[in-house]
């Protein structure tokens, strides 16, 4: 059986990498994988980017994806979240996808003028949609505002209407469609929506290399990173995290300036530790913190979160974000607010701690809860149980393997 993976991107970004993941893990497994990309990052061979004569480069690189960014320039320009049109396709469906005669095409996010979900009803074989986030069955929004999305846009002069009503359109062109949700709460939405309702829809988690995320001599960590041994260490990361309001940083800030206010000692006894981030122009913080910046090295994260005595995520919205993950397999708690699909990741008070949403008292709580916790060591062991029962890469690829192959069987019969 051969898979052919789509997504824009290879190993950049939170969609992406569930992708390229399972791409490998079907490899190791020993299923014929083929991931298609339209901008490749990683020097892997299996991943097939776009192709190289000097025409496609331009597409791809330049004028498709400039397009899609003209049209959210002009139309959600103001707005906090993130919207992409899709209006606009690079990819050549029959020379850059059916060429390769896949069984079976597994879909990931794959916009920004890399596909247009129009050419895919041309396609021919079981396409399998793995949503990262609710674009798919909503406007231009990647996490709408509103519930629109159950009973349809119905505003004048909304652009959403217009992305929605397309997709509608288009969706119903594709035959032989079945999605795949990280979470539960994805899932209840996907279900819940007049676009998606209809159709069968599946829940596997994500799932990361165990061998590469597990947890690693805190010490030795602290020691490579620079990071004072003596200190408790929280650990917040995300690709521009201080800026992007929905990565929640202005309460990890609150939570942490009211906690020293009542306790100015904790000012000697933490410190916070960003990554995937540059240090703004004018940044203050309550207590010591250490940026990081941008790792680049997948191998090298399990060190960074190994420092760490609690990560903390207090996104506004989120799905089932692979930061999270990757904390857990490498031992550490992790404090976050009550919202998407963190409840699957998070057991309250057992691996971590679930504060009440947009509650900075109760981010707060969950700070104090563990990092003066005399059971941490508990705490560890359960995030990394965790991790193993759920979101190892074995686990979502085998899972994925059965659904594949329920779905061929049916085909050919």
């Amino acid at each position: 059986m051969r898979i052919e993976i789509l997504s824009t991107l290879d190993i950049i970004g939170g969609a992406s990498k569930p992708a390229y993941n399972l791409h490998k893990g079907l490899l190791r497994s020993g299923d014929d994988s083929i991931m298609v990309v339209q901008r490749k990052f990683s020097n892997d061979s299996t991943v097939t980017g776009p192709r190289q004569d000097f025409i496609s480069f331009i597409k791809n690189k330049f004028i498709y994806p400039g397009f899609d960014e003209l049209v959210r320039l002009l139309f959600f320009r103001n707005e906090e979240n993130l919207h992409s049109a899709a209006l606009f396709s690079s990819i050549n469906l029959e020379k850059d996808i059916l060429s390769k005669r896949p069984d079976i095409i597994n879909a990931h996010w794959v916009w920004g003028g890399f596909v247009k979900m129009k050419d895919l009803s041309r396609a021919g074989v079981p396409i399998v949609w793995t949503l990262h986030d609710m674009w798919l069955f909503s406007g231009a929004e990647h996490y709408p505002k509103d519930e629109q999305y159950v009973n349809g846009y119905r505003k004048l002069f909304d652009f959403n209407r217009i992305i929605w009503q397309k997709k509608k359109r288009d969706l119903a062109q594709i035959k032989n469609l079945s999605f795949v949700v990280p979470s539960r709460w994805l899932y209840e939405r996907a279900k819940n929506s007049i676009m998606l309702k209809k159709y069968d829809i599946k829940i596997i988690p994500y799932g990361l290399d165990d061998n590469i995320f597990k947890p690693i001599n805190r010490i030795d960590c602290r020691n490579i990173l620079s990071i004072d041994g003596s200190k408790k260490v929280i650990l917040f990361g995300a690709t521009n995290g201080i800026k992007d309001p929905r990565k929640g940083f202005d309460y990890l800030k609150k939570a942490v300036d009211s906690l020293v206010a009542t306790d100015p000692k904790l000012n000697d006894e933490w410190m916070v530790v960003f990554f995937g981030c540059q240090e703004p122009e004018g940044f203050k913080f309550s207590i010591p913190y250490k940026f990081l910046g941008a790792i680049n090295d997948h191998n090298f994260l399990p060190t960074v979160y190994s420092s760490a005595d609690v990560f903390v995520a207090p996104s506004l919205q989120d799905n089932l974000p692979n930061t999270i993950l990757e904390a857990l397999g490498c031992g550490v708690p992790v404090v976050s607010f009550n919202v998407g699909g963190i409840p699957d990741m998070i057991d309250h008070k057992q691996n971590g701690y679930l504060a009440k949403y947009l509650d900075n008292d109760d981010l707060a709580n969950g700070l104090k809860f563990v990092l003066n916790n005399e059971h941490i060591d508990d705490l560890r062991s359960s995030a990394l149980l965790k991790f193993k029962n759920n979101f190892t890469i074995d686990l979502m690829v085998r899972r994925y393997q059965d659904l594949f192959r329920k779905i061929r069987e049916i085909d050919e019969n």
